[in-house]
């Protein structure tokens, strides 16, 4: 990229810099209008980041966008930034299809981007690319093959110190080893995962890690120190999620009815339920409901039972519901999205058929684009010139007149001085000329009188 674009590029982001990039609007027109490819891919790729939570048909938009540019500059030039952002631009595609439960596209995808990354040997995104891959498989039910990315994916953040990563992998592998009720292994890893959590200090993923070893010592029916994970787990939590309290005080009422301590149990199940009714999350609920219901079940409480049955199903009911809405929502955006892209396939075409023939145009415009551009560029640096040496002019001038006026006031304390020297000599010159008149008289006195 020219050092002209960087210094336009710079320009045109200082705001997002100053202010926080969170406008979409002036990002997209950021992206429609620059000549600059780098940027565009770079602010292309921005509005895919800023949209995959709240709106991934509309970040997915971007991203396609960004890859189909990307693929096209591939064509003229290997650029290793262009490489690097069509790996980045696969990647992030695949995430979108991913959640909305496409999974053949995803992992087309992700596995683009993976040999993309081999073959440049971006170990970072090696890394994350194996990950990504290793959790499709693990929310398809083959851990076998999930554990086999996980494991390589260990080895490459260990070589890029990415602790993060390494939170992320420890965890898997935790959740790997104790699918095959490895539960050592799991525990081990664990609470690697916790270690990090707590260099990062971040509470609720270390609540997230004590509770999951509680579940380790729990399946290895180690009773006691299961309890203990699971109350320093609720310790953490209690003032930051009420919903995460919820199922660690569930958690907790099992442990102890697997103790046959039935009414401490039984304190924390209801717990654990007005917490989620608390916060109305209806899968909490639904967990806290049937954990009620089987535990007054066992205990012949069929009336009490039934309540949390029903409210169990009601639940289950909403949460159901819930997902059809969003199922439903999902197809209206990606048909939204389809339409958007075939509107923008007709135009791409239409341009084809109109582009040859302004080829040469555009490199006439182009040509004169830039000389005025670099008449602009020289204009400008003229007039930063100009305004440099005005500058340094007024500055001097300045200094001038604050020398002028301190001599002119100088002056004028001298002529002050000068005056009121003039002043007192006249005034004892008038005084003499007084005795003078006054001795001439007396000497004109006596003369007539000896006349």
């Amino acid at each position: 990229m020219k050092l002209k674009e960087y210094f336009i590029g710079f320009l045109v982001c200082l705001p997002f810099l100053s202010f926080g990039i969170n406008n979409n609007d002036s990002i997209r027109n950021f992206f429609n209008n620059t000549n600059s490819d780098s940027l565009k891919i770079i602010s292309g790729l921005e509005l895919g980041d800023l949209n995959y939570e709240t709106e991934p048909d509309t970040a997915l938009f971007y991203y396609l966008k960004v890859l189909n540019f990307t693929q096209q500059k591939l064509k003229q030039s290997q650029s290793p930034f262009i490489v690097k952002k069509y790996a980045e631009a696969l990647y992030s595609s695949g995430y979108i299809y991913n959640g909305q439960g496409n999974i053949k596209k995803a992992l087309e995808y992700y596995y683009k981007s993976l040999k993309i990354r081999e073959s440049i040997n971006d170990t970072s995104g090696i890394a994350y690319s194996l990950l990504v891959i290793g959790n499709v498989f693990l929310s398809q039910g083959d851990t076998k093959k999930a554990l086999e990315s996980f494991i390589k994916c260990e080895k490459l953040f260990q070589l890029t110190n990415d602790n993060r990563g390494l939170s992320i992998i420890y965890n898997n592998l935790g959740y790997c080893y104790s699918y095959f009720q490895q539960n050592e292994l799991a525990i081990n890893y664990f609470k690697k995962c916790l270690e990090l959590n707590n260099q990062n200090n971040d509470l609720t993923a270390i609540a997230t890690s004590t509770n999951n070893i509680g579940m380790m010592y729990f399946n290895s029916k180690k009773y006691k120190e299961a309890i203990q994970y699971f109350e320093e787990a609720i310790e953490i939590i209690k003032q930051k999620d009420l919903s995460s309290c919820s199922i660690y005080l569930k958690n907790l009422g099992n442990t102890y009815l697997k103790l046959n301590n039935k009414k401490t149990a039984e304190k924390y199940f209801i717990e654990s339920y007005t917490l989620a009714k608390q916060m109305g999350f209806p899968s909490t609920i639904s967990s806290s409901s049937f954990a009620l219901y089987e535990f007054y079940y066992a205990k012949n409480e069929y009336k009490k039972a039934l309540n949390y049955f029903e409210e169990y199903v009601l639940m289950n009911d909403s949460i159901n519901n819930e997902t059809i809405q969003k199922a439903s929502i999902q197809k209206q955006f990606q048909y939204e999205y389809e339409k958007k892209a075939a509107e923008d396939s007709v135009a791409n075409a239409k341009a084809n058929e109109i582009r040859d023939a302004q080829i040469a145009q555009q490199k006439s415009e182009l040509k004169a684009k830039r000389n005025q551009q670099l008449a602009l560029f020289g204009g400008v640096a003229l007039v930063l010139v100009f305004a440099g040496f005005m500058y340094n002019r007024f500055k001097i001038t300045q200094k001038q007149k604050l020398e002028i006026e301190l001599a002119h006031q100088q002056l004028e304390e001298k002529n002050a001085e000068i005056i009121a020297s003039i002043r007192y000599a006249k005034r004892i010159q008038d005084s003499l000329l007084t005795s003078q008149k006054y001795i001439e008289r007396n000497i004109n006195r006596l003369k007539n009188q000896t006349h």
